[in-house]
């Protein structure tokens, strides 16, 4: 078993587990970085069924469903120790990652610039 690299507060886990609970065939949550956003590459989020060969599965123990959460190995280098939140306020709903990695991060917290190597 691979090393966790994110960690979940309650609500994105009761979030995440709502999510899963209602969409068919047994799925996963994936987190994944992809280029874009107004810093330079964004968080993106999302049901999935398949587990590709080089994903990192994190076995989550959640107390209305256990689930796994998956981050490709390219995009855990950009999440390592990074925590994962769900908020509600007047900007609506959204997941928001606090990221101890990011060089600099957007006001709305949906992206981030890495920091140069």
């Amino acid at each position: 078993m691979d090393t966790p690299v994110l960690t979940l507060t309650s609500s994105a886990g009761l979030k995440i587990a709502s999510l899963l609970l209602s969409a068919p065939d047994n799925p996963h949550f994936r987190v994944q970085i992809a280029p874009g956003g107004c810093s330079g590459f964004q968080y993106r989020f999302g049901v999935d069924s398949e587990v590709k060969k080089r994903d990192i599965q994190q076995h989550i123990q959640n107390p209305i469903f256990p689930f796994t959460l998956l981050v490709d190995r390219i995009s855990a280098q950009y999440l390592k120790n990074a925590k994962i939140d769900y908020c509600k306020d007047a900007n609506g709903e959204r997941f928001v990652v606090d990221n101890p990695g990011a060089e600099m991060t957007c006001s709305c917290g949906s992206s981030f610039t890495p920091p140069e190597k």
